[in-house]
């Protein structure tokens, strides 16, 4: 306040008094990992603070304590850090942001085959390209997080359909693959039609039986061969004549039959 022979006049000035910034958080919301084209949100909380700087990827910056991105793209992802100021000082914090698109080229397969024998190793191979998780499922409660999965020591009842779902924030996509795990082959036997004996003309009935076998294969006199389990050869001649060998297959090995 002055004061002279006309009157007084007063001036007033404001003080502010800080303390030091305390219990600075950020955060990205609807989550830090968002589809492109989606909103990123970033969030700041602080007591004490006196303005707030935003930088990050892409150029990124602004002044305001919650900032958006509206349309992100790919480019959009990164580390954002926020930096809040007073007369005290100033405390910085991050967040990473992801910025996904639609996964893509999903595929599975087993190694070292989709068909193994029992007691061998199931290896489950995944691929894809955008993936942020994966998660198997199978027979016999069968599950994991890992994008190649293992199954030592399989047994028959590992046989099954196996799922692997991939996963980011746009969504999820599957694919699956049939495993069939084989245990030896038992009980192999060959007969032809009247204990082998036949006339000339007439059809020759080739029969297989056999338990756990994936595929047969018969051989014979005239180059004579066959893939199915029961075959047939009409008419039979004379050049007919002779042994006539089956053999089955399965991922644990073969075994043959004679008739």
């Amino acid at each position: 306040s002055t004061t002279n022979a006309c009157g007084n006049v007063t001036a007033t000035v404001s003080v502010e008094v800080d303390t030091t910034i305390e219990n600075l958080s950020s955060s990205a919301s609807p989550n830090d990992t968002i589809c492109a084209g989606g909103t990123i949100t970033l969030n700041a909380s602080g007591t004490n603070v006196n303005t707030w700087n935003w930088s990050g990827p892409n150029g990124f910056s602004s002044a305001q304590q919650s900032p958006s991105i509206a349309n992100a793209t790919v480019a959009a992802t990164g580390i954002y850090t926020v930096s809040t100021t007073n007369a005290c000082g100033n405390v910085t914090a991050t967040v990473l942001v992801e910025v996904d698109t639609t996964i893509e080229n999903i595929s599975s397969s087993a190694s070292p085959d989709d068909t193994i024998c029992a007691s061998g190793t199931i290896a489950l191979n995944a691929s894809g390209t955008n993936v942020n998780t994966w998660s198997w499922s199978g027979p016999n409660g069968f599950s994991s997080a890992q994008q190649n999965a293992s199954l030592p020591n399989a047994t028959a009842t590992a046989s099954g359909t196996y799922t692997v779902t991939a996963s980011n924030a746009c969504g999820t996509s599957q694919s699956s693959i049939n495993v069939l795990v084989n245990n030896s082959i038992q009980n192999l036997a060959a007969t032809a039609t009247s204990n082998g004996v036949v006339c000339s003309g007439t059809t020759v009935n080739l029969s297989a039986t056999g338990t756990n076998v994936n595929t047969w294969s018969w051989s014979g006199p005239n180059i004579f061969s066959s893939s199915q389990q029961n075959a047939v050869i009409a008419p039979a001649t004379l050049v007919n004549s002779g042994t006539y060998t089956i053999t089955a297959n399965n991922a644990c090995g073969s075994q043959t039959a004679i008739v």
